[in-house]
């Protein structure tokens, strides 16, 4: 998977430089093109992403689930402006959580999954408002998730791996950035960026 996940970002990187030359052969210079941003996302879509599994699988033990312990999601990403209304970059974000399976009937628990997910995206956005102090915006992102983790049986049963990888997604309906070199910002949306992302931003 650690593969992958190189190949991946090495294509994106590449493709990031090429747009980057390019841009700085065709386009004026421009002051604070640059912008890396951290972040805490609300509402992710990953746990819902297992959702269906979690469901079938609870169906036929009669058990009872319920998700624990979270840390995250929290995103860092970078992106560059290549006109005045586009920016283009891209983000990874991380997910942990811990699942507990109980017996319906006898209440007892039956077993535990520590699940990890790996997001990373490539980004576009599109500034309807581009100043100094204020940008509005709406994007879209698109990658993969890579969970990884495992499920614990309480009756002596063999660990299970998790392992599993989909197509990330994400729409932003608006998102507003409020400084000059440092900033905070909101994004409101759906998808492995969450409902809302908020966070801090720096400009160069």
């Amino acid at each position: 998977m650690l593969n992958k996940i190189t190949i991946l970002f090495s294509i994106i990187f590449f493709s990031l430089t090429g747009m980057s030359s390019f841009s700085q052969s065709t386009e004026p210079k421009m002051n604070l093109k640059n912008e890396f941003h951290a972040s805490y996302i609300l509402g992710p879509v990953q746990p819902l992403s297992n959702f269906w599994g979690d469901i079938f699988n609870s169906f036929f033990t009669s058990t009872e689930l319920t998700d624990k312990n979270p840390i995250g999601p929290i995103e860092i990403g970078y992106k560059r402006t290549f006109e005045k209304i586009l920016n283009v970059g891209i983000k990874y974000s991380y997910l942990s959580y811990k699942t507990e399976a109980v017996k319906t009937e006898s209440k007892k628990l039956y077993y535990t999954e520590d699940k990890t997910f790996h997001t990373i995206m490539f980004r576009e956005d599109i500034v309807y408002v581009r100043n100094k102090w204020v940008q509005i915006y709406s994007g879209v992102g698109v990658g993969y998730s890579f969970l990884n983790g495992i499920r614990r049986f309480t009756d002596g049963t063999s660990p299970e791996n998790l392992d599993d990888r989909k197509v990330a997604f994400q729409f932003n309906l608006i998102g507003l950035r409020a400084g000059y070199r440092f900033g905070g910002f909101f994004e409101f949306g759906f998808g492995f960026s969450g409902v809302l992302n908020l966070g801090v931003t720096y400009k160069f």
